[in-house]
């Protein structure tokens, strides 16, 4: 990779926080008037020919019934998939930013939450297997994800 970043590389405006806080922005907006099942959809879709496994990720955190994600990593994480899947709905203004590039810079801020939630989803799968009955399960899904959470908490910077 070359030290000049090019305008439309992902080193151009990757590297620019007012950028990518425009793009967000913008791409916010937009995803706040949509159904987080059609942005997923959108986006996997489009993850599927664009080769970006982050998108994927993001797109089923988005939507996971039973995994509460919290309001702004909600938001950012809507907004990139929202820029990444359907990018003629963003501002021709914002388009600075290839799709991709933004999804893996928003997965990348976002890895403890993705990382927790991973490991919810691996404790999830445990339990169906066993067969608990809904009542029992939402318990323990519910203790698992309020653990998560506090490790969560405990990590970030105060």
């Amino acid at each position: 990779m070359s030290e000049t970043p090019s305008a439309n590389g992902p080193d151009a405006s990757i590297s620019d926080p007012q950028t990518l806080r425009k793009i967000l922005i913008q791409a916010a907006e937009v995803a706040s008037e949509r159904d987080p099942e059609e942005i997923a959809r959108d986006a996997r879709a489009r993850a599927e020919t664009d080769a970006c496994p982050e998108a994927g990720r993001l797109a089923a955190v988005l939507v996971d019934p039973d995994w509460i994600t919290p309001p702004s990593a909600r938001r950012r994480i809507a907004a990139a998939l929202t820029y990444f899947g359907d990018p003629e709905s963003v501002p021709e203004a914002a388009r600075s930013v290839p799709g991709p590039d933004l999804v893996r810079h928003v997965s990348a801020d976002q890895e403890p939450e993705l990382a927790a939630w991973e490991a919810f989803c691996g404790y999830r799968d445990r339990i169906d297997r066993r067969g608990y009955k809904a009542e029992g399960r939402a318990r323990r899904l519910y203790a698992r994800r309020q653990r998560l959470r506090a490790r969560l908490q405990s990590r970030s910077p105060a």
